[in-house]
């Protein structure tokens, strides 16, 4: 028997070092970016590329994530509740030509057909959507980009989320938006120079444009470009806090309910946050990131 013949799956049992040495002429595999997590839920909370957080209240369509190498576009619409607080209402996903619009409840449209039968569409001719619903409150649509990358719309009640499961990083090197910069989440401006450190101005940069960005949503918002984002009232904003004080639920039961599905500091108090805003501990599951 020759002692170097070996079978497809003997190779890939001995792994790709092996390989290299026993086949110097063999060039090294190129390293691979970790897969890379992030996007939007709540009222609402942002996660960046590179898994920082950070909170943007004002209320209009903002750009979440965009790039024009993969055709991909995800835009948020959020919406001010009691002039204190804002929170994402709906959310939509184009990738290729198709478009998918995710609202409260798990109510949907896809290229404007409400209800549309998912069971063999194909966004862009090659991703699947499935439709998952826990009961009729906790909803998602979950589009397999590949076999472990995943895009997630989910409406629970009224709270919609939107979050990219470990995405390629080398599919999305031209990405922009609320989540920042693929590599280090850094939030650059439009011009892709300028450096956005204030929340607030990051925020008011990504505002859907139209005719610069594409119009995702069927209807329009209530706020659109170049009237600037909708922040919410400074007062209302106190007396809200206020009542977040006074709220039947304790601290100690919303951390309780984060614990089971948030480990990191930011994701928990984000999540504490929401719990106490609306007085509902299964809120807790609303963007599960």
């Amino acid at each position: 028997m020759n002692k170097f013949l070996f079978t497809t799956t003997t190779l890939a049992a001995l792994g790709s070092s092996f390989v290299a040495n026993a086949l110097p002429g063999l060039p090294p595999e190129a390293p691979q970016d970790p897969p890379v997590t992030g996007g939007s839920f709540g009222d609402p909370h942002f996660m960046t590329w590179t898994g920082d957080y950070y909170d943007f209240h004002g209320a209009c369509d903002l750009v979440l994530a965009t790039s024009a190498q993969w055709k991909m576009a995800a835009h948020i619409r959020t919406k001010r509740r009691y002039d204190s607080y804002s929170y994402i209402e709906s959310a939509a996903l184009q990738l290729g030509e198709d478009v998918l619009e995710v609202g409260a409840y798990g109510s949907y449209m896809l290229n404007g057909v409400s209800n549309a039968d998912l069971s063999d569409v194909q966004l862009a001719n090659q991703y699947s959507v499935t439709r998952v619903a826990k009961n009729d409150r906790d909803i998602s649509f979950v589009i397999a980009i590949s076999e472990d990358e995943h895009i997630v719309l989910k409406a629970y009640k009224d709270l919609v989320s939107i979050q990219f499961q470990n995405m390629n990083a080398s599919d999305l090197e031209d990405v922009v938006g609320m989540m920042g910069s693929i590599q280090t989440g850094t939030k650059y401006a439009r011009d892709g120079a300028i450096i956005l450190e204030d929340d607030t101005d990051f925020g008011m940069e990504w505002q859907v444009r139209p005719g610069t960005d594409p119009e995702l949503f069927q209807t329009k918002p209530s706020v659109q470009y170049p009237t600037p984002c909708l922040l919410p009232d400074p007062v209302a904003t106190k007396d809200h806090r206020r009542r977040l004080v006074e709220t039947t639920i304790t601290q100690e039961d919303a951390t309780v309910a984060c614990q089971k599905y948030f480990s990191t500091r930011a994701a928990m108090e984000a999540c504490i946050y929401d719990i106490l805003a609306t007085h509902d501990l299964q809120a807790a599951n609303a963007g599960v990131f």
